[in-house]
C-alpha cells in the first residue's frame, strides 16, 4: 500500500510540475506579447517629434557641457520652429565653441531659415524676428551669412573641418556655388581623422547629392586608411579569396559575414572616434 501511495504521490507531483510548468510558460508568453505590444505603441506614436523632446530634456540636464547636446536641440527645435529655443541652443554652442565648424554650420542654417520662412505678422512673430534680428547682430558681428561664412573660411585655413563645414554654409546659402564648394572640400589637406572623412563622404552624398564626387573622396580616404572597412572596396567573390565558385556554394555565409563585417567596421569607427570633435555634418 505504501508503494501505492508513494506511486500516485509521484504521479501527482509529476502533474503538479507539469502544472506549474505550463503557468511558467504562460507568464513568458504573456511578458513577451507585453513587450511587442509596447514596441508597436513605440513605432506608431501619434507624435513622434514631441517625444523627442523628452531624451533631450534628460540631455540638457545631464550633459549641457557638450556641444553635441545642443546641436540635437537645434534639431528639434527647428523641425518644432521652436525659433526661441534654437536660437537658445546656437548661443549655448557659441558659449562652449564659438569657433567649432559644427557651431558655424548651426549658425548658418539658424540664420538662413529664419530670413527664407515666411513672415510670421502676428504680434509674436514680429516679437520673435525682432530677438532673433537683434541676436543674429551679434552672433554674426553685423556681417551678412555669405561674408560671415568666408571670414571663417579664411580663420580655418585648408584644414578639412573647416573647408567641410564652409562648404556646406555655401551650398545652403547659394547652390549655384556648388562647384566651389566641392572644390574647397577635394583640396582640404588635413585628412588625418577617418571620422572627418567619413563625415565628408556622407556630406557629399546627402547635401551635394554628387554621387561621383563621392566615389572620388571614398577612393582618396581608401589609399589614406587601407584598413579602414569603411572605405575599402569589398567584393564577396574576393574578400574570402575563394573565387565565383566558393561564394556561390557559401550560401548565405557571404551575407552573414558581411553584416558581421559592417558590424566590425561600427566598433572600429567608435574606438578610432575623438569625442571631442564632433562631427559637423
Amino acid at each position: 500500500v505504501e508503494g501505492v501511495e508513494s506511486t500516485e504521490g509521484g504521479a501527482v507531483s509529476k502533474k503538479e510540475k507539469g502544472k506549474r510548468a505550463g503557468k511558467g510558460g504562460g507568464a513568458k508568453a504573456d511578458a513577451e506579447r507585453k513587450e511587442e505590444e509596447a514596441a508597436k505603441k513605440l513605432a506608431t506614436v501619434e507624435d513622434p517629434l514631441a517625444e523627442t523632446v523628452k531624451p533631450l530634456e534628460l540631455l540638457q540636464t545631464h550633459a549641457l557641457d557638450r556641444l553635441e547636446t545642443h546641436y540635437l536641440a537645434l534639431e528639434v527645435y527647428m523641425r518644432k520652429s521652436a525659433w526661441l529655443l534654437a536660437l537658445r541652443a546656437v548661443k549655448r554652442m557659441h558659449a562652449l565653441c564659438p569657433l567649432d565648424p559644427l557651431t558655424h554650420v548651426c549658425t548658418v542654417r539658424l540664420f538662413h531659415e529664419v530670413a527664407t520662412r515666411p513672415t510670421d505678422t502676428s504680434y509674436a512673430g514680429e516679437v520673435v524676428k525682432k530677438v532673433l534680428d537683434a541676436e543674429a547682430a551679434t552672433l554674426l558681428r553685423g556681417l551678412s551669412l555669405k561674408v560671415f561664412n568666408e571670414e571663417f573660411l579664411k580663420q580655418g585655413g585648408s584644414t578639412l573641418a573647416h573647408a567641410a563645414a564652409a562648404a556646406e554654409a555655401m551650398l545652403l546659402l547659394d547652390p549655384a556655388d556648388k562647384e566651389r564648394a566641392l572644390a574647397l572640400v577635394m583640396k582640404a589637406t588635413d585628412c588625418s581623422c577617418q571620422k572627418q572623412c567619413i563625415s565628408v563622404h556622407k556630406l557629399l552624398l546627402e547635401n551635394f547629392k554628387d554621387e561621383a564626387a563621392a566615389a572620388k573622396w571614398k577612393n582618396l580616404c581608401a589609399a589614406k586608411f587601407p584598413l579602414s572597412l569603411t572605405f575599402k572596396h569589398r567584393s564577396p567573390t574576393t574578400d574570402w579569396g575563394g573565387g565565383e565558385k566558393e561564394a556561390e556554394g557559401r550560401g548565405g555565409l557571404s551575407t552573414e559575414c558581411e553584416e558581421l563585417a559592417g558590424l566590425a567596421g561600427r566598433v572600429e569607427l567608435a574606438e578610432l572616434a575623438e569625442p571631442a570633435e564632433p562631427a559637423y555634418a
